[in-house]
């Protein structure tokens, strides 16, 4: 799913939150690549709030094993193994 300029602003993001965007995305871009994108610029509450706005996704991440200081994933995650996650795990 690709979120637009305009998407976004329709959902009354925080004024900083959708300058960060702006300049990091112009016009818009995927939805999984922006949750990424802000996770690792360490918003993950920007993220968070982002995939309130728009939802879950019947996306599939299957992994061994999960180490990160935050993950904001929409749709669902099968992990084999161990899940050391820091802050923040959210998942749709």
């Amino acid at each position: 799913m690709d979120l637009t300029r305009d998407f976004v602003r329709a959902k009354s993001p925080c004024t900083n939150g959708f300058r960060w965007f702006l300049r990091h995305y112009g016009d818009g871009g995927n939805y999984q690549e922006l949750l990424d994108a802000l996770v690792a610029d360490n918003r993950a509450a920007d993220a968070c709030w982002l995939m309130e706005q728009f939802g879950p996704t019947d996306a599939v991440l299957v992994v061994d094993s999960i180490d990160a200081n935050a993950l904001v994933y929409p749709g669902t995650i099968e992990v084999r193994g161990n899940i050391d996650v820091g802050d923040v795990l959210h998942v749709g």
